[in-house]
């Protein structure tokens, strides 16, 4: 081994810190190995448990894997600052470079290196022969068991600074002895009599004389003879005993974790930390993809079910502008149509002569709602007056009492509905594939966005079966958010098919629900003669409320020279904002 003083840092002259020399790493072991404890942190107990695992492992998916630690990298002089610590676990950093060293790389079988540097804090799963899923798997197990690798390096290398006699995690004394405690107050407020370790230090300084009671020490030797400890790693918690501990004893039969001197035994915080990585290498080593062809059926299906519903829904003009627009003026049309007989039929209950004010103006509108609606079917023309009219026309009908359900007797009104017939049959036959063809594109998506979550398009394997909170471990909020994502996407889809058919248009074509495309409902309105059309009740409603309201609101304005009401038509503005009242536009949001 090469040692470098404190005063030179880095690698020598001449020495490619990415390229090192076999001099730089330790010895490899002789014949077949898998667990190789050059910092000694692992019982032989525990070493015999992990080559045992790790021979299961090897045999089991053809996976050879090593566990190796060491002190840290400047006992084979790199280091300490230039390259810094992290270059243990870089990519192309020491780990790797020793897996490299011990031949585990290019192999005829793919192979894994655990790899623990404990005084540089750093560790790697080494794993270039493996796929990128079983990285990116390894990279979650690692940040799922960090924190007990920092506590084991807290306890046995950290200063807390918690006083000038702790090293790691203990406290060090020159004298403890097993005992009742000198202080004895607890009895006094009902505790039971206690033995614990009481401790002091031969000089406090400073400091009056004080004895420090503790659940665990271990007579050690070095600075100070005497460490202390109460961490229930060491000492079993006990809220009811009046040290909150429980488990001590003058010979410490509990067992030591107490290793100042690198005398690490069974149960240490460094195996605890080791054993999580290694009874996890299942998790790592085990995924592994579907073939191809798996892949590639489900992402064809989704895409040719894509295509089909995208082809059948321009062939059923889906995206003809003027087709829908068609179905729009049909519409329209009926609901001018239907404010004009109801017009009609309110002229009966006006008092006084035809030349009256309010018997004029009712004649007026239905007379321009006439112009409209007669002649071939065509866009009409923007005017918010007729708009007004049938606000108007139906309020008064509703005033008295005309019923909503009326017959359109004196117009023919073919056109229009053999439009509205033609708009509902095409969407009927879109419903009827729609979900058959939006199943298999919702599970393509969300094979893909767990694919990706996991790592690319061709990830997922009989792994993602047998243990699905692997994925979700991996993915974390991500699995959920696609999930959410493509159920939002297959709901909006859906939604856009039901909300954007009319109930006039279900009335009179009778459309079925995408859920249920095997039955089409029959129509409940229908037509037989296009001059002698009844409207019911619920179309009624529609045309008032959806097609010819116009966002009018109409009020009374008094009456005329013979008693009729006169009504006048506004749009409420919202006093909140949109200008139109004060001084300008404002308001709260």
């Amino acid at each position: 081994m090469i040692f470098l003083s404190s005063s030179v840092s880095g690698l020598p002259n001449g020495v490619d810190e990415y390229d090192l020399g076999s001099e730089y790493f330790p010895p490899a072991p002789e014949g077949d190995w898998y667990v190789y404890d050059v910092a000694g942190v692992i019982s032989d107990e525990t070493e015999a448990e992990f080559e045992e695992e790790l021979i299961r492992i090897h045999e089991e998916f053809g996976i050879l894997v090593r566990l190796v630690t060491i002190g840290d990298m400047w006992n084979y002089g790199v280091g300490p600052w230039d390259p810094s610590e992290d270059f243990f676990s870089d990519d192309e950093g020491y780990a790797r470079q020793m897996f490299q060293h011990y031949g585990m790389e290019g192999g005829e079988e793919p192979s894994m290196m655990i790899a623990l540097s404990t005084g540089d804090r750093q560790f790697k799963f080494v794993m270039p022969d493996m796929p990128a899923l079983n990285q990116r798997i390894s990279g979650d197990v690692f940040i799922n068991g960090a924190w007990r690798l920092g506590d084991a390096a807290d306890h046995y290398e950290g200063d807390l600074d918690w006083g000038e006699n702790t090293v790691g995690m203990y406290y060090g004394y020159d004298n403890c002895e097993w005992g009742e405690p000198t202080d004895t107050w607890y009895l006094d407020v009902g505790y039971d009599r206690v033995e614990a370790w009481e401790c002091t230090l031969d000089d406090e300084g400073d400091w009056e004389p004080w004895n420090d009671v503790w659940g665990y020490c271990e007579d050690r030797g070095g600075e100070w003879q005497w460490y202390c400890y109460n961490h229930p790693w060491v000492v079993k918690e006990d809220w009811n005993h009046v040290h909150k501990y429980d488990g001590a004893g003058p010979e410490n039969a509990n067992g030591t974790l107490l290793d100042i001197n690198n005398e690490y035994t069974r149960g240490n915080l460094w195996e605890i930390a080791l054993s999580k990585y290694v009874h996890r290498v299942d998790d790592i080593v085990e995924p592994e993809p579907w073939h191809w062809s798996v892949h590639s059926g489900v992402y064809s299906i989704g895409l040719l079910s894509m295509v089909f519903l995208v082809s059948r829904m321009r062939k059923e003009r889906a995206f003809d502008h003027e087709f829908l627009e068609r179905a729009d003026w049909a519409e329209e049309r009926l609901g001018f149509a239907y404010s004009r007989r109801r017009g009609m039929l309110s002229l009966k209950s006006l008092k006084g002569d035809p030349d009256g004010t309010v018997f004029e103006k009712v004649s007026d509108q239905i007379e321009k709602l006439t112009e409209t609606v007669t002649g071939e079917l065509r866009e009409i023309d923007y005017d918010r007056d007729l708009l007004k009219s049938c606000a108007e026309l139906n309020k008064r009908a509703d005033d008295v009492g005309i019923p909503e359900d009326v017959q359109l007797i004196d117009m023919d009104l073919e056109e229009e509905f053999r439009a509205i017939q033609e708009y509902g049959d095409s969407r009927d036959r879109i419903n009827s594939v729609l979900m058959i063809c939006m199943v298999p594109i919702y599970f393509a998506l969300i094979y893909l966005g767990l694919s990706m979550v996991a790592y690319h398009p061709f990830t997922l394997g009989d792994w993602i079966l047998d243990d699905p909170w692997l994925l979700i471990y991996i993915g974390n909020e991500l699995s959920l958010g696609i999930v959410i994502i493509s159920t939002i996407v297959l709901y909006l889809l859906y939604g856009f098919t039901v909300w954007s058919v009319s109930d006039l248009v279900r009335e009179y074509a009778g459309i079925r629900s995408p859920l249920f495309p095997f039955y089409r409902p029959q129509p409940t309105a229908r037509v037989v003669d296009y001059s002698n059309v009844i409207i019911p009740v619920a179309v009624g409603s529609y045309l008032i409320d959806d097609v010819v309201a116009g966002g009018y609101v109409v009020t009374s304005a008094g009456f005329d020279e013979h008693g009729n009401e006169i009504y006048e038509s506004s749009i409420p503005v919202s006093s909140g904002g949109g200008g139109g009242g004060g001084c300008g536009g404002g308001g709260g949001f």
